[in-house]
């Protein structure tokens, strides 16, 4: 199976630089999240099955201080990718790339 990625998204992604990213405009399998963020962040990402950031949460992911993988074994989104990308504590790095095919 080939994956397609989203590239590296963080809180200042997106077409307005407001952390909210369409992923794809259409259907899509979501096979996996990955996320890290450096000690003393707090990093979260919401996926969103759908083209805007409303609707069905397919995925929620939090991350402090390390990285984090979901395996989402090709979850079916029916309206598309968007994910919100928010860091409510701290400002070191981190980020989250989205797979789908």
């Amino acid at each position: 199976m080939v994956c397609r990625s989203s590239g590296e998204l963080t809180e200042t992604s997106g077409a307005s630089g407001n952390g909210q990213i369409a992923i794809a405009s259409s259907g899509r399998k979501l096979i996996s999240i990955h996320g890290y963020a450096d000690s003393g962040t707090v990093a979260e990402c919401i996926v969103y099955d759908n083209t805007a950031g409303s609707g069905t949460i397919v995925a929620r992911m939090r991350v402090e201080d390390g990285s984090f993988e979901y395996d989402m074994h090709g979850v079916l989104c029916q309206k598309g990718l968007f994910a919100v990308v928010t860091t409510p504590t701290g400002s070191g790095n981190h980020g989250f790339t989205v797979e789908f095919s």
